[in-house]
């Protein structure tokens, strides 16, 4: 195995074991001396900064990771960690439309709308996050146990749904 691809390995068992110093540093260490930094270079660094607590300085090693060539599931993970990395500086405008795209892309991705859901609760739509959920329980629950309410959760969900949609309406018609 070659020095970098050893590198590479050691940095990302590094943030996977939660030891972020040495993950960061050796990221950064392989980063400054490679001629060329591929997509998949940038999206383990931004794990490992993420990993750390460090979403903003993840935030553009995603965006980098984004411009290049990703597998399809690795697309979607930086997608969802994106997003999740704007959500937790505050900025869920942004990670709103990230992870709407993603779920565009990727529509049979239940983490992706369990995101979404988190978003929307942040952003006060609290109806709305729960029947989000309710409806990827409904969706992705099969056991014996819960699988037979998969109807009531779908009903449950709907309404939820209505009853936010009659509360935003009546919020639009109170004055401040």
């Amino acid at each position: 195995m070659n020095k970098p691809v050893a590198d590479i390995e050691n940095a990302i068992s590094f943030s996977i074991q939660k030891k972020h110093r040495k993950a960061i540093s050796l990221f950064k260490e392989i980063m400054n001396k490679s001629d060329i930094i591929t997509p998949s270079m940038y999206m383990e660094a931004g794990f490992a900064y993420d990993r750390a607590g460090k979403e903003r300085e993840a935030i553009p090693l995603y965006k980098k990771a984004l411009e290049g060539n990703l597998s399809d599931n690795d697309r979607m993970n930086v997608c969802f960690c994106l997003a999740s990395s704007y959500r937790t500086i505050g900025n869920t405008t942004t990670a709103k439309k990230v992870i709407n795209k993603a779920i565009k892309n990727h529509p049979e991705e239940p983490i992706l709308k369990i995101m979404a859901s988190l978003i929307d609760l942040d952003n006060g739509y609290h109806n709305l996050s729960v029947s989000r959920l309710i409806t990827v329980c409904s969706e992705n629950i099969k056991t014996e146990n819960i699988g037979k309410y998969a109807s009531f959760l779908k009903r449950e969900a709907s309404k939820t749904i209505q009853k936010n949609s009659t509360l935003t309406q009546e919020n639009r018609t109170k004055p401040f």
